[in-house]
């Protein structure tokens, strides 16, 4: 038997169980970054698509941006923007825009994510910038992001919350 460290002199090179074509293959799955997989899950993926479809679709047939009604930057700005105990606004001029407004061309993700494309703003708000961080792994955003009509500004994503998992509508 060989001793830690030194290379085997047999290289067999026959498929033996366990070592077959493809274990790579597996390994490299596992490794892959992912979602806690349960019915939960899938119920949950399957709603937040059909939530997207049928607003998307709402709003294609009416010619207009998708508006979420409970956070409305047009209707109510100024608690979208700071926050509702604020005695006076952070920023100066402050300002909400949709990202088409800012982008000709506007991609979800274009090859990737880097430490350099996430930037703190603020003293207070790295909790919520290490959790973009963590989305941003390879792979990973896809699978939070389930759903997605760039032409009407909508996008479906996963959220596991007080354990279970929740979808919710986010415009851009």
């Amino acid at each position: 038997m060989p001793r830690f460290g030194m290379p085997r002199k047999n290289k067999d090179k026959r498929i033996r169980p366990g070592r077959h074509v493809g274990a790579n293959d597996r390994q490299r799955k596992a490794n892959t970054p992912g979602l806690l997989v349960t019915d939960e899950l899938q119920r949950a993926i399957d709603r937040c698509k059909a939530k997207v479809e049928k607003l998307a679709d709402e709003c294609l047939k009416g010619n207009r941006k998708f508006r979420d009604i409970e956070f409305d930057i047009i209707e109510d700005r100024d608690r979208c923007l700071h926050a509702l105990d604020a005695e006076k606004p952070k920023y100066s001029p402050a300002d909400i825009r949709r990202v088409t407004d800012i982008f000709e061309n506007p991609q979800f993700f274009v090859d990737g994510a880097t430490a350099s494309d996430i930037s703190q703003g603020a003293l207070g708000d790295c909790w919520f910038l290490s959790a973009i961080a963590v989305a941003g792994t390879r792979g990973l955003i896809e699978k939070i992001c389930v759903a997605r009509n760039e032409k009407v500004g909508i996008y479906g994503f996963i959220f596991y919350r007080y354990v279970k998992d929740i979808s919710d509508v986010v415009r851009c």
